[in-house]
């Protein structure tokens, strides 16, 4: 299991995001404050919105190749 935060500056990084995970059979949450949602859900990303920072828990134990492939959007 990892942890990153990501941003999102416009909605074609998000659709980028959802590019690099194409093929990816792990489970994933994005969390913002008290929201969850599923960290491959386009209308799930978009209702947290653009420009704020987000916790992507990745349920995986291969996450660092994940992390590699959307590294655009990670923020630390």
């Amino acid at each position: 299991m990892g942890e990153v935060k990501v941003v999102f500056q416009s909605v074609d990084e998000v659709m980028d995001y959802l590019k690099a995970l194409e093929g990816y059979s792990g489970d994933l949450d994005l969390q913002c404050d008290h929201m969850i949602v599923d960290g491959k859900s386009l209308l799930g990303i978009l209702s947290l919105g653009v420009n704020r920072l987000l916790n992507l828990q990745i349920y995986s134990d291969n996450y660092e190749e994940l992390i590699k492939k959307i590294e655009f959007c990670c923020r630390g």
